[in-house]
C-alpha cells in the first residue's frame, strides 16, 4: 500500500448518445509529477474524443440520408414508440412542410399504426394500403414497414417505406361528385326515402341498394360515403358483373408476388386494402360467383382478407355498400345466392324506386337535365310541348333516370322530339287483346325495336335505354333476341 501511493490518476468519462459511458481516459503517473491541471487534461480529451465520434456520427448520417434520397419512395424511420429519428427528402416533399417533416411521430401521419406495428411481433414485413393524413390531403399510399435491430444503440427502429397511389385503379372513386343536396325529387314517398338514407349513412352497418337499372344506385352510394365520417377516405366501386369468374378474387383480396403466370412483381393490392378506412361498393352484386361469396362473407365476419398466393392476414376496416337490380329472396330460393350473405348484406336494406313510380318528378327531372345537357354541351336548350310532355309522362320509362337523360340529350342535339319513341305505350294498350301484356314480353318488345332503331348497334342500344353493354347483353341471351 506503501508502495501505490506514490501513484497518482485522474480520470474522465467517454460518453456517446444520450449519454450512455462508452469509455473512460485516465492519466496515471507519480504522485511527485503530478500537475494541478492533470485532470482538466483528461476531461479535455474525453470531450475532444466524444466530438470526433460525433463527427463521425454526422459524417456517416449525411451518407445514410444522401442515400436515402435516391430511393424514389418516402423512407421514414421510427423508434419502437412511434417516434421519428431520420427521414429522406421525398418524406418530408409528401408529407411536410418546407423540406421538413412536421409530424414527431409516425401515428399522426399513419392512424391505425400501432395495429401495423402488432402485426409486427409475427410478420418480419408488412405491406399494405393506407390513409396519409398530411398537411396537403388525406390521401392513399402503398406503405412497406420492416422491422430491424440496431446494434449500435441496442435498440430496434421500424422503416416505413410509402408511395403515393396516384391512380389505384379506373375503380377508384377519387372525386366523389354526388351527395344528398344533388338528388332531384318532390315525390313524397322519394324524400321519404332520401331522408332514410341520411339518418343511415353515418353508420358502420352494410348496406343493400336495391333498384332497377338507371334509378340512381350509384348517385345514392356515393352520397351515403360522402354524409359519413368516412368522407375523406377512399370510395372503391366494383362491379361484380364485370370481372370474369377468374379474376374477381385477385381484383377484391389482390395477390402476391408469383401468385399466378403474369403476376406483377411485388404483389398488387385488391379492392379492399385500397378501400381500407373508407368504403367499398360492390355493384351489381347478384352476379357474384358463389364460391366468391364464401369468401366474401368470410371478410364480413372476421374483417380480415388474404392475397391469393399469400398466408398472412390482413386486417382492413371497410364499409361495404352492395348494389344490385335483382330480386336476392328469389336468388336466395333458387340457390344462386348464398342466405348467410344475403343476410349479411341485408343489414340496412334501401329501396330505390323505379321512375315510373314517381311520375310527378318527371317535369323536374327534365328540366334539370334540359339545364345541365344544354351547358355542358354548349347548346340551346328545347322547348318541350304540353302534349309531349304528357307524352313522356304516359311512358313507362324502363330504363328509368338514364333513359330520361339520354333522351334529353337526343332532343337537344337533334332538336327534334322522338315522337315515336314515345308512342310505344300507346301500341301496347291498342295491341293487348292480341299480345301477351306481361312485363318481360313488354321489356323484350321494347329491347328489339331499340336495337332495330339503332341498326344492331349494342353501344348506342344500351345508351338508349339506359343500361350497360353487359346488361343489354344478358337481356338478348334471356329473350333469345336476333341481332
Amino acid at each position: 500500500i506503501e508502495a501505490y501511493k506514490r501513484w497518482t490518476c485522474s480520470a474522465a468519462p467517454i460518453r456517446y448518445k444520450q449519454g450512455n459511458i462508452i469509455g473512460v481516459i485516465d492519466l496515471t503517473g507519480y504522485t511527485k509529477n503530478v500537475h494541478p491541471h492533470t485532470l482538466g487534461i483528461a476531461v479535455a480529451i474525453a470531450k475532444a474524443i466524444e466530438e470526433v465520434i460525433k463527427s463521425k456520427d454526422q459524417n456517416e448520417y449525411c451518407i445514410i440520408k444522401n442515400f436515402l434520397n435516391i430511393i424514389s419512395e418516402a423512407i421514414i424511420f421510427t423508434d419502437e414508440q412511434g417516434n421519428i429519428k431520420m427521414y429522406n427528402d421525398l418524406a418530408a416533399e409528401m408529407f411536410g412542410k418546407d423540406n421538413k417533416l412536421k409530424a414527431d411521430n409516425i401515428t399522426q401521419l399513419i392512424s391505425d399504426w400501432y395495429q401495423i406495428k402488432t402485426m409486427l411481433k409475427d410478420n418480419k414485413k408488412i405491406t399494405r394500403n393506407v390513409n396519409i393524413a398530411s398537411l396537403k390531403d388525406s390521401f392513399l399510399c402503398s406503405l412497406e414497414v420492416k422491422k430491424m435491430y440496431c446494434e449500435q444503440d441496442n435498440c430496434f427502429e421500424i422503416i416505413h417505406m410509402l408511395k403515393e397511389i396516384d391512380n389505384p385503379n379506373c375503380f377508384f372513386v377519387k372525386t366523389i361528385k354526388y351527395s344528398f343536396d344533388k338528388i332531384i325529387g318532390e315525390d313524397d314517398n322519394f324524400i321519404r326515402i332520401v331522408e332514410y338514407a341520411k339518418k343511415i349513412a353515418n353508420s358502420s352497418s352494410t348496406v343493400l341498394i336495391v333498384g332497377e337499372s338507371g334509378t340512381g344506385k350509384e348517385l345514392f352510394a356515393q352520397s351515403i360515403h360522402n354524409h359519413s365520417a368516412r368522407k375523406n377516405s377512399p370510395l372503391i366501386a366494383l362491379n361484380c358483373g364485370a370481372i370474369p369468374d377468374q379474376l374477381i378474387e385477385s381484383e377484391l383480396f389482390g395477390y402476391e408476388d408469383g401468385a399466378f403466370t403474369g403476376a406483377k412483381k411485388g404483389g398488387h393490392p385488391g379492392k379492399f386494402e385500397l378501400a381500407d378506412g373508407g368504403t367499398i361498393l360492390l355493384d351489381e352484386i347478384g352476379e357474384m360467383p358463389l364460391d366468391m361469396q364464401v369468401k366474401l362473407l368470410r371478410v364480413l365476419e372476421e374483417g380480415f382478407i388474404t392475397r391469393l398466393g399469400g398466408k398472412n392476414p390482413i386486417p382492413v376496416d371497410v364499409r361495404i355498400l352492395a348494389s344490385t337490380n335483382k330480386d336476392l329472396e328469389s336468388e336466395v330460393e333458387s340457390g344462386k345466392f348464398r342466405k348467410d350473405l344475403y343476410y349479411r348484406l341485408n343489414v340496412l336494406p334501401l329501396y330505390i324506386p323505379p321512375l315510373r313510380n314517381r311520375k310527378g318528378d318527371i317535369r323536374i327531372l327534365i328540366d334539370y337535365f334540359m339545364d345541365k345537357v344544354s351547358n355542358d354541351l354548349n347548346k340551346n336548350k328545347i322547348d318541350i310541348s304540353e302534349e309531349n310532355l304528357l307524352l313522356m309522362e304516359s311512358y313507362d320509362w324502363p330504363g328509368n333516370i338514364r333513359e330520361l337523360q339520354n333522351n334529353v340529350e337526343l332532343i337537344i342535339n337533334t332538336e327534334i322530339f322522338p315522337t315515336n319513341y314515345f308512342m310505344k305505350k300507346e301500341q301496347y294498350m291498342n295491341h293487348s287483346s292480341q299480345e301477351n301484356m306481361d312485363i318481360e314480353s313488354v321489356e323484350r318488345e321494347h329491347l328489339v325495336k331499340v336495337i332495330k332503331r339503332c341498326n344492331g348497334n349494342i353501344t348506342h342500344s344500351a345508351d338508349i335505354l339506359g343500361i350497360r353493354r353487359n346488361t343489354l347483353y344478358s337481356k338478348i341471351k334471356k329473350y333469345n333476341i336476333k341481332i
